[in-house]
Order: structure tokens, then sequence, then C-alpha cells
């Protein structure tokens, strides 16, 4: 956390909280400046991400130049104003940043692929596109030109400014021919790979990476999240099959059968022959 003006020292957000304020007994102490005693409070959690907690009666605070009262959940790249002083969160090592980016891929027709891809959106938190999505299913342009794909009314930004594109397990940041690049989490970048959480400010349209399974920042690998299960196919089983019987054994019995069935005939034959003969006239 870094304070742009120079009212105090960079401070490192480790786990745990820091108290902000005019007080003696606060963590971070800036007296002058318009801060309550304990103005609020930082807290860093390894669930949640940055917290900060506003003490009633405080005066509040203005998160990327919206109003807080109470309570916000910050993200590397956010500017947080306290009464009058402005402080920064980013990242403790800029290097933390991969700069340098893989060649362009050709885009995969896999449906499993496009799928999982479909789930990465980059989300507007301000700005213009505020509370909009964009996916990443295929690579999505930023400019201020009509074929970009997210249109910025800004004089300052060419007509394509960056390209962000999903490779594998990551997602890309390619410069168009920015002039000023953009801020990848409060740090001005031209090219970057970007993870999960990951804030890109443009001018000053601000926007979030939304890439669930994707790796988050720092991971050393990437396992891939598993996928959604398929049938699987036992193999065949082979059960044995009693042999036919001999047709020696069948014969006798197909014959005796045949035979009784003569001698009924006969014996229907002469009942009606002798009902004929005796039957009175």
């Amino acid at each position: 956390m870094s304070f742009p003006n120079g009212e105090h020292a960079d401070v490192s957000l480790d786990q745990g909280e820091i108290s902000i304020g005019s007080g003696t007994d606060d963590g971070i102490r800036i007296a002058g400046a318009g801060l309550a005693v304990r103005h609020g409070v930082l807290r860093v959690d390894a669930q949640r991400g940055i917290l900060l907690h506003l003490a009633a009666g405080s005066g509040g605070a203005h998160v990327n130049a919206r109003p807080v009262r109470e309570f916000a959940m910050l993200r590397l790249g956010d500017v947080v104003s306290l009464g009058g002083v402005q402080l920064r969160i980013g990242p403790d090592d800029e290097r933390s940043i991969q700069r340098e980016l893989p060649a362009a891929a050709a885009a995969n027709p896999d449906p499993t692929h496009r799928a999982a891809a479909a789930r990465v959106v980059l989300r507007g938190t301000a700005g213009a596109y505020h509370g909009r999505t964009f996916s990443l299913q295929d690579p999505l342009v930023i400019g201020r030109g009509a074929a970009a794909d997210v249109r910025l009314d800004e004089p300052a930004l060419a007509d394509q400014h960056v390209r962000l594109e999903q490779l594998s397990d990551r997602v890309l940041m390619r410069d168009l021919g920015a002039r000023d690049g953009v801020l990848v989490n409060g740090i001005p970048l031209r090219n970057a790979v970007l993870h999960p959480g990951d804030q890109i400010v443009v001018a000053q349209h601000r926007f979030v990476l939304e890439a669930p399974g994707l790796p988050p920042r720092g991971s050393a690998t990437f396992a891939p999240a598993p996928r959604a299960g398929t049938t699987q196919a036992m193999p065949a089983v082979q059960v044995p099959v009693a042999a036919p019987r001999a047709d020696a054994g069948s014969t006798p019995a197909s014959r005796f059968n045949y035979g009784w069935l003569l001698l009924a005939a006969a014996a229907i034959a002469l009942a009606f022959v002798a009902i004929l003969i005796y039957a009175p006239r």
C-alpha cells in the first residue's frame, strides 16, 4: 500500500489487520489530514482479500471515487481516499506480473475448451460499462475505434488499444498500439499475463477479470479443475453359454411325440367311422 502524496511510507499488508487514523495508537498514524482518531481498519483475509472497515462517525471514504460509509472489499489497483489522504492498493513486488507473452495461438474449435472459456469474463466495475460483462471465449479488443469489442470514447486511446485473449490456463493482455498502456493492479503496463481478480484500468474505466478455475496470481503450477465426469464403459464380460444338447438325445423324444400324434389321429378317424356305420337311421 502506497501514499502517492507522501503522507506516509509504503506499508506491506500481511495477514492480520492494521488501523489508520490520527490517533497515537494507530498502526498508520497521519495527523492533520482530516482523519478521525480511529478512521478505519484494514484487514487482510486469505479467503476474502483486503477488507476496509470504517469507524462510526469517521466520515467514511471513497474507493475509486465511489463513496463508502462502513465497509468495502478492496482489490489490487484500488484508490482509496480517507479524509485528505489518498492511498493505493498494489502488489508488494511489481515483478509478480509477468510481462513477456507467448505467441498467439490459433482458435481452438474444441467444444469443451470453448465452454470452459465462456466462463472467463471481463466485468466492468466503474465507467461506461459498469455492471456489464464481456466473454473471453473469443479475443476481446478494447479501444476507441468502431471495430473494438469494448468501445471507449476516450481521445487518448488508440482505435485498437489492447487485446485480451485466453491461452490454455492463462489470460493474455497484448498491446495493439496503446500510447500510455493500461494499469494492471495499479501498475502501468503494455503486455501482461492476467490472473483471476486482476483489475485493469483503461483511461477512467475499470474492469475486473473473473476467471473461475484458472490459477491465482502467485501460484507456481496449475492443476486444471476437474471436468464434468463422462460415462465410463466397462470391458465386455464374457458369460459362458451352456452347450446345446446333442441331437442324438433329442431325436428320440421328437419321434416319440410324433407317434402319439399319429395314434391320436387314427383313433379319432375310427370313432368317426363307427358313428357313421352304427348310427340309427
